[in-house]
């Protein structure tokens, strides 16, 4: 009896054994790695999402300008692509680039609309949706496009848009889209420094070489990383593209 008892004496003022202090650092430290490594999966998926955005709205901006020029060609307004048609003096080419900013669907007066053929450049300064007539026909021409654009797009669109049409099909070639228009405006080159690539197409006097191009996703994903040497500056920008080069070649429609 006397054995019992003492037995559960002895139980009863045991101590707990508790975590020694070099259990809490391995925990703390595997801890530490697993956080390190979910930072880093979100951080990828988050930045995979932006550009993946980027390119869509590339996408979006594309298949609006196509329309833009169906709706031109219905109306016989092709020379609304022209920089004659803005006090520009040469021979038209027949291809053009159009670089535009809008803000929450708007073409602010503060920012360029450029239209150019590579030989000839208009550079147009009107804010459009304006509520004011027009002061002259060159602002009168100009926000005719300004109107086709802006129709055409969300209209809480937001960014810089490069496009490459040709008009000799008919058809846009590619469009860039950066999400930060400053990055562009403050950038050295312009649209050159977010552009790993410029292509000419075949048989079409090109706009100087002016059809940008990215190759696919994962180069993409280089030049906000960094790692796209051809664009090193674009480091940490979000560009999107559509269509992506690879994705054209080996279709009737090649370039050099």
């Amino acid at each position: 009896m006397d054995s019992n008892t003492n037995c559960g004496k002895s139980s009863a003022t045991k101590k707990l054994k508790g975590f020694t202090l070099v259990e809490l650092l391995i925990v703390i430290a595997i801890i530490s790695i697993l956080a390190g490594m979910i930072s880093v999966a979100t951080s990828t998926l988050v930045r995979n999402s932006r550009l993946e955005t980027a390119s869509n709205k590339a996408k979006s901006v594309y298949t609006g300008l196509q329309n833009m020029l169906i709706q031109m060609e219905i109306k016989h307004q092709d020379n609304l692509l022209d920089p004659v048609t803005y006090g520009e003096s040469g021979t038209f080419s027949n291809y053009v680039t159009l670089s535009f900013i809008m803000d929450n669907g708007k073409i602010p007066d503060t920012e360029d609309f450029v239209v150019s053929d590579g030989s000839m450049t208009a550079t147009l300064n009107y804010e459009y949706p304006n509520a004011a007539a027009p002061a002259d026909d060159k602002e009168k021409e100009y926000r005719k496009v300004a109107k086709y654009i802006t129709d055409n797009l969300d209209a809480s669109f937001t960014g810089y848009v490069y496009a490459a049409i040709d008009l000799s099909d008919w058809a846009v070639d590619s469009v860039v889209f950066i999400e930060d228009y400053n990055k562009v405006k403050n950038a050295a080159n312009g649209i050159e420094d977010f552009v790993p690539s410029f292509k000419t197409k075949t048989l079409v006097t090109a706009s100087a070489n002016k059809v940008p191009f990215c190759d696919d996703v994962f180069q993409q994903r280089d030049i906000y990383d960094g790692k796209e040497t051809t664009v090193l500056d674009a480091a940490g920008t979000i560009v999107g593209f559509y269509p992506y080069y690879n994705d054209i070649t080996g279709t009737t429609v090649t370039y050099a």
